[in-house]
């Protein structure tokens, strides 16, 4: 029974160790670079993981394409956000015409942005 206890404060240290949010729930990536993309990248480019959204339980998440090696993908902070990321998703949510109506957004200052209406310029 001992040895099961100290394994477990080994673990728990090591846990408390990590950079970044860890996953205490449901991890989901589906923003970012495409399928087609990231199959096909070019010589010196990889794949990464910004999770830029937790909200407790739940991680969101994007891939993302890099030719840095040192660029391990951003993490934002527990129960936190990344802001840039959080526009650039918002700006393709299916949800943002119903403000408020989508969870990614919501308690954030881009949850209160109103979605902007394609001027005559922009169509066609």
């Amino acid at each position: 029974m001992r040895r099961i206890e100290t394994r477990l404060r080994q673990l728990e240290a090591a846990l408390k160790l990590r950079d970044g949010p860890i996953c205490r729930g449901i991890a989901c990536v589906m923003h970012g670079a495409s399928l087609e993309r990231r199959k096909n990248l070019a010589p010196g480019e990889r794949v990464v993981k910004d999770w830029f959204r937790d909200s407790g339980g739940y991680v969101s998440g994007q891939y993302r394409i890099t030719s840095d090696p040192a660029d391990q993908g951003r993490r934002c902070k527990a129960g936190g956000y990344l802001l840039d990321v959080l526009e650039k998703v918002h700006k393709i949510c299916s949800h943002r015409e119903s403000m408020g109506s989508c969870l990614l957004c919501k308690d954030t200052p881009v949850a209160e942005e109103r979605p902007t209406q394609p001027s005559s310029s922009d169509e066609g």
